[in-house]
C-alpha cells in the first residue's frame, strides 16, 4: 500500500510512467519527466519553430522523443543523442500525427496538411503512402473508433467531426458544437478497448457514442490546457490539465487528486496522449 508521495513517484519511475514536458532551456528545447523531478533528457532545438512528436517508431513499446522542425522530422535515442531526421518539406500548417495505421506494432511518421494524411517510412525516410480526406481547413485527429487496434483517420472543423475508413472514404460523422475553443481529445477513458470520440470545453470533457453520436458523458475539471494520459498505468487515460506551469490531475469522476508545478516556461508544453498542432 503507498503511503508517500515518494513511494508513488518511485513506482511511476520503475513501471516507465512518467509524465512529459515539452520546455525551452537557454534557447535549447528539452523533452524532461516530472517523476522524477529531476529525470531530464535534452535533445536540443535543431532550430526553426519545432513541435514535439513523441511516439514509439521502433516498436520497442517505449516513446521516443522526436519534433518537427521547419520540414525536418527530427528522431533521438533514449538519451538524447541524435537517431536521424526524416525531411517531409517545410510547408506552412503541416503538422505530425504519428500513429500505428498499419498494425504492425509501431508508430508511424505521418503528417496532415489541409486534409492530406503523408506517411513516410521510419527505417528509409522515402514516401510511403498519401491519403486525401477533407475537408480543406479541418484539424486532423486520431483515434482508434472501431477497437481494431489501428490508428482510425478523423477531422474536425467547425463543431462537426468526420471520421473515415482506412482507404480514406467517409465513414460518418458527429456534430459536437461549433463552439470556440473546443479541443478534440479522443481516448480510451473507460476500458472498453475503443477510442470515443471526446471533447474538451473550457473544463468540461464531453464524451461521444461513436455509434449514435450521442453524449455518453460529460466531466468537470477546470480550465487548462487538457493532456490526458494514463498516469496510473490501469489502460484507460485519465484527465490532466496543464496550467502554464502547475499540471493538475484528476480522478475518473472529476474530482481533484493532485497537482505538480512543472516551472511554467513560456515555451512549456505537456507532452501527453493529444498530439501537439
Amino acid at each position: 500500500m503507498r503511503t508517500t508521495i515518494e513511494q508513488e513517484i518511485n513506482d511511476m519511475a520503475r513501471e516507465g510512467r512518467h509524465l512529459l514536458r515539452f520546455l525551452t532551456v537557454a534557447g535549447a528545447l528539452a523533452l524532461a519527466a516530472t517523476f522524477p523531478a529531476t529525470a531530464q533528457v535534452v535533445t536540443g532545438n535543431p532550430g526553426g519553430n519545432c513541435i514535439p512528436a513523441a511516439a514509439d517508431y521502433d516498436g520497442d513499446g517505449d516513446t521516443d522523443y522526436a519534433q518537427l522542425c521547419d520540414g525536418t522530422w527530427h528522431f533521438y535515442n533514449p538519451d538524447g543523442s541524435y537517431l536521424k531526421g526524416i525531411w517531409v518539406g517545410n510547408i506552412a500548417g503541416i503538422y505530425p500525427v504519428p500513429a500505428d495505421y498499419n498494425g504492425d506494432g509501431a508508430d508511424d511518421p505521418v503528417v496532415f496538411n489541409n486534409g492530406a494524411w503523408t506517411t513516410y517510412d521510419f527505417q528509409t525516410g522515402a514516401f510511403a503512402s498519401a491519403l486525401w480526406t477533407g475537408p480543406s481547413g479541418a484539424l486532423g485527429v486520431t483515434l482508434d473508433y472501431n477497437g481494431d487496434g489501428l490508428a482510425d483517420r478523423s477531422t474536425y472543423l467547425n463543431g462537426a467531426w468526420h471520421f473515415f475508413n482506412a482507404n480514406g472514404s467517409y465513414n460518418k460523422g458527429i456534430w459536437v458544437g461549433n463552439i470556440p475553443g473546443l479541443t478534440p481529445v479522443p481516448g480510451d477513458y473507460t476500458g472498453s478497448g475503443v477510442e470515443a470520440p471526446t471533447m474538451f470545453d473550457g473544463g468540461a470533457w464531453v464524451r461521444y457514442d461513436f455509434a449514435t453520436g450521442a453524449v455518453a458523458s460529460a466531466t468537470w475539471t477546470g480550465p487548462g490546457k487538457p493532456a490526458p494520459l494514463d498516469y496510473d498505468g490501469d489502460g484507460t487515460l485519465d484527465f490532466t490539465v496543464y496550467d502554464n506551469g502547475p499540471w493538475h490531475f484528476f480522478n475518473d469522476d472529476g474530482t481533484y487528486r493532485g497537482g505538480i508545478a512543472t516551472g511554467g516556461g513560456a515555451n512549456d508544453k505537456p507532452i501527453s496522449r493529444r498530439a501537439l498542432q
